[in-house]
């Protein structure tokens, strides 16, 4: 009698490509070969995945998925996700990770062969097991960590550098209080923009607060109510002009922090640089959402990095019923091409929102990437995010510019459906000149307790 077992399963490698879908399940996001064709096997328990600069697409892993080990490589920049409820298993040689976030909310991840964290993101909330080999009596040292955990590579916080501009809001040499002064219209264009007054070494005020209306109708303050880390963040409040006493000359529209021209760091970044921005905002309780069929007619900013000359900001965030949006536009800044909003945070109010961007200013080749509380949101590559007629890229101003007030109807709509002011609050703004500045511009990390810091 002969009897014919099965063939062992022969162990590969899988390379995540990515392309269709974010999907860990799916064989046409895996490869043979580091940026290879597509179609291969989906990884199993005698395998090894790969996560490399052959694709820097995201990777959700959403079914109980195996495989033999992990590598996820420096130049990966993507983000694997384990899906709320599922299990991911590391059945042998170990998990090694130098770049990329590897992030879940509620799962599982077990971990056999070891955990190497040398560079990247570790951001687990999750039941976490690592066994790695234990003494020379073949003992396994078993390591078991319940919820959160969040590990950055070995150096530790107190080794990343600091931000080139940073404001936690502590510094008590910024105003507590709305600041009672108008110097307004000084060419005579009954606008009611204020001269800018100084905020710190970097920013300045950018008010513009119809003639008409008190100074209680906004707010640019330091505030004690809500804090992202520390005790204070930035209050941003506008009142918009009553339509019973509507202004000659512009509505009240705008409170923000604009650059500072004189500021000790080049605000305007230049054609090729790559600088990063961590900021995180919250929404009160009793913030009102717009209804959809006037969403778009009383939309607002609340970021924008503005180039320093006339036009609209090549890049913003502004605000549409219950979403964060990122806004891009391309083209010239007195006629930009205008590109559909790509939806970044469904916005929870009474919680904050930490997010971190990327961008490298080019006039073609330019790059911007988004995460929302460390997951990615948008990803978009060769693009323009400089104006071509202009060679400089945008300065990050916060605060609301809130266009649609300079419009009569547009306040009538917003005052009929319940929206009598905006207030917002936001902490922890970071800037970073230079390559590889997610854990610096990152809120809430351990730094300095100054509200301005220069490398």
């Amino acid at each position: 009698m002969l009897f014919f077992g099965a063939d062992p399963v022969e162990a590969a490698d899988r390379y995540w490509v990515g392309g269709s879908d974010n999907n860990f399940n799916s064989s046409s996001n895996w490869s043979s070969s580091s940026g290879g064709s597509s179609g291969a096997s989906v990884p199993g328990k005698n395998d090894k995945i790969i996560f490399d600069g052959g694709s820097d697409d995201d990777c959700m892993i959403n079914a109980t998925m195996e495989v033999k080990e992990v590598e996820i490589k420096s130049s990966y920049t993507g983000t694997i996700s384990v899906a709320s409820g599922h299990t991911f298993n590391v059945s042998c040689c170990g998990f090694t990770q130098s770049g990329g976030i590897f992030s879940g909310r509620g799962g599982t991840v077990t971990i056999y062969g070891g955990f190497d964290l040398s560079g990247g993101v570790f951001d687990f909330e999750g039941e976490l097991n690592v066994f790695s080999e234990g003494d020379d009596s073949g003992g396994i040292d078993h390591v078991h960590v319940v919820p959160p955990i969040g590990l950055v590579p070995d150096q530790g916080h107190h080794d990343i550098p600091e931000a080139d501009i940073y404001m936690g809001f502590e510094s008590s040499s910024e105003p507590e209080i709305p600041q009672p002064y108008r110097d307004p219209d000084p060419n005579g264009n009954g606008n009611g923009c204020m001269s800018g007054k100084k905020w710190n070494d970097f920013y300045h005020t950018n008010i513009c607060l119809a003639e008409s209306q008190p100074f209680s109708d906004f707010a640019l303050e330091r505030s004690r109510e809500h804090s992202r880390k520390g005790n204070f963040s930035f209050r941003v409040l506008i009142k918009p002009s009553p339509p019973s006493n509507w202004p000659p000359g512009e509505a009240t529209h705008r409170v923000e922090l604009a650059p500072s021209h004189d500021s000790p760091v080049e605000r305007y970044p230049l054609e090729g640089e790559e600088r990063w921005y961590g900021a995180s905002y919250y929404f009160p309780k009793d913030f009102v959402f717009a209804p959809h069929h006037i969403a778009q007619e009383v939309r607002f900013i609340i970021t924008q990095w503005q180039h320093g000359s006339a036009g609209s900001p090549a890049l913003a965030f502004e605000i549409v019923e219950d979403e964060i949006v990122l806004e891009h536009e391309t083209g010239e800044s007195l006629s930009p091409n205008w590109h559909e909003p790509s939806p970044i945070a469904q916005i929870e109010k009474g919680v904050w929102i930490d997010i971190i961007t990327r961008v490298v200013w080019h006039k073609t080749n330019g790059l911007v990437q988004v995460w929302v509380n460390d997951q990615k949101k948008y990803d978009e590559r060769n693009t323009q995010t400089m104006y071509t007629n202009i060679d400089n890229g945008g300065g990050m101003k916060i605060g609301m510019y809130y266009w649609r007030f300079k419009e009569k109807e547009s306040v009538e709509k917003a005052l009929a459906a319940g929206i009598d002011n905006r207030e917002i609050y936001i902490d922890e703004v970071r800037e970073y000149l230079g390559k590889d500045g997610y854990e610096i511009v990152k809120p809430g990390r351990e730094t300095s307790n100054v509200s301005t810091r220069i490398n």
